[in-house]
């Protein structure tokens, strides 16, 4: 049954919200009601780790994709614990001993995040905490006496003293009518089905989606050309054997404003003295507040003219996916073709126009990445807080304004977490920094709640 009301509500189950619900049960002081709402039947997995393909492996090394940034080696322990080993075992997979270098399946990664999950149902239920599960998407959400109001899809309404939203990744834009041809939700995609086809198939998109995509095609069986179109056409790189660290200039610049041709020319001058992956490793834990030492004109700047040349340089392949992705361009079974594309799809094909050319594919895959822009409505639940007021672009025009600590600006309790953040923190997706914004989120949320307490046993304090 849903509940008429809680004390913490989050909207999305991902990695992130499961992982902000798992602090607050396992850090608060006092009674809470959580409510998390999330559609699918197991909180944690969201797409990115719902996939049960052995092949779809992580793109972070073992030792950095601990759900616990207190436990840094908590996932790698993990996989060599007997519950890991286990949990292989059921997915048919080899037991082996892991290595902190390693590149795990995604789909035992997602055994790994049940366990926290379970582990926080089970603290729940001992330190006298309410923590449903409501399997159902929000469509609405307002602010109504200093309480949020949230419309579910189940038809149930919901109030919260404080909201997250953890929505993970959105579409570039909002849903078009379904094309049998032309598919949107690639996660979903009857791979077999797809691999029957005679012609070729056409992935819009070149970054980590597509190369998802083609695995799951040539494990369905499929052996026709495979084409993977983009206005860059350019593939994440590969992840390289570990390099080892160096004194970088990154920290000098953190504690004063800086410019965006500043910053650029140090990291340009030390890519040119050490390998590039070292040079990103060794900026990466300094870069939210090197962004938020820019102005917005230079954020703009950098998301407009730099983010598609960073991303393929800062999300990398696994090494054994790249020697397949590799092989297959070597062998003309994947093709790449850059340029804008345009998409016309028939009941029984696909043209796709690229050029000056037109492209006949029995199919087409929509493997572009996230969309950033809240303006594009994505969503029923994000163009509505936008009409009403409660969120606010941010003034990139990239996701949501937020404050420092996440929460929505001018808008007390109400956090947002993961890419919705993006143009106030850049780095936002990957589980090493979104690991950090849930156990600082849920701190936010239950110094709020202590002090809401502390109000209310005051008030009834003077009032008897």
């Amino acid at each position: 049954m849903t509940p008429a009301s809680c004390d913490i509500a989050i909207i999305g189950g991902g990695f992130s919200g499961m992982m902000t619900a798992y602090h607050l049960v396992t850090t608060a002081a006092t009674p809470l009601k959580i409510a998390l709402i999330e559609p699918s039947g197991t909180p944690g997995r969201g797409l990115a780790y719902s996939t049960t393909n052995p092949h779809h492996l992580l793109n972070v090394r073992a030792k950095n994709m601990s759900a616990l940034p207190a436990l840094p080696r908590h996932f790698l322990d993990w996989l060599n614990s007997q519950s890991g080993q286990a949990a292989a075992a059921e997915l048919d997979m080899p037991c082996v001993a892991w290595q902190g270098v390693d590149f795990a399946p995604r789909a035992l990664y997602a055994r790994y995040l049940d366990t926290l999950w379970q582990d926080a149902q089970a603290q729940a239920e001992t330190r006298g905490i309410t923590l449903q599960h409501i399997k159902s998407g929000a469509h609405e959400l307002k602010r109504i006496e200093g309480r949020y109001q949230i419309k579910l899809d189940n038809s149930a309404t919901i109030t919260a003293a404080q909201c997250l939203l953890a929505l993970g990744n959105l579409p570039q834009s909002a849903a078009t009518p379904t094309a049998a041809r032309f598919i949107q939700q690639v996660w979903r995609a009857d791979m077999t089905a797809l691999a029957a086809s005679k012609g070729p198939v056409a992935m819009i998109g070149t970054g980590l989606t597509m190369i998802d995509m083609v695995i799951s095609l040539r494990d369905a069986g499929y052996k026709g050309k495979i084409i993977g179109l983009s206005r860059s056409a350019r593939l994440p790189l590969p992840h390289d054997v570990p390099q080892s660290p160096y004194i970088s200039e990154a920290t000098a610049f953190i504690a004063a404003p800086q410019t965006l041709s500043k910053l650029l020319k140090a990291f340009r001058r030390e890519a040119r003295a050490h390998h590039w992956q070292a040079v990103i490793d060794q900026w990466r834990p300094h870069l939210v507040q090197l962004w938020q030492s820019l102005s917005p004109g230079d954020r703009r700047r950098f998301l407009s003219r730099h983010f598609t040349r960073w991303n393929i340089h800062r999300h990398r392949m696994a090494p054994l996916i790249a020697v397949v992705i590799e092989a297959e361009i070597a062998g003309g079974t994947l093709i790449l073709r850059q340029g804008p594309v345009h998409v016309t799809a028939q009941h029984d094909h696909v043209d796709i126009s690229s050029g000056n050319d037109v492209l006949r594919c029995a199919y087409a895959l929509d493997c572009r990445g996230p969309g950033y822009d809240l303006r594009r409505g994505h969503a029923p639940l994000l163009t509505g807080m936008i009409d009403t007021g409660l969120m606010q672009p941010h003034p990139t025009g990239w996701g949501a304004a937020v404050d420092d600590d996440l929460q929505m600006t001018g808008q007390p309790g109400l956090y947002a977490i993961g890419p919705l953040a993006i143009g106030a923190r850049l780095e936002t997706t990957a589980v090493p920094e979104l690991r950090q914004q849930a156990a600082d989120i849920a701190a936010s949320l239950l110094k709020c709640q202590v002090s809401r307490i502390s109000v209310t046993k005051g008030s009834l304090a003077n009032s008897g």
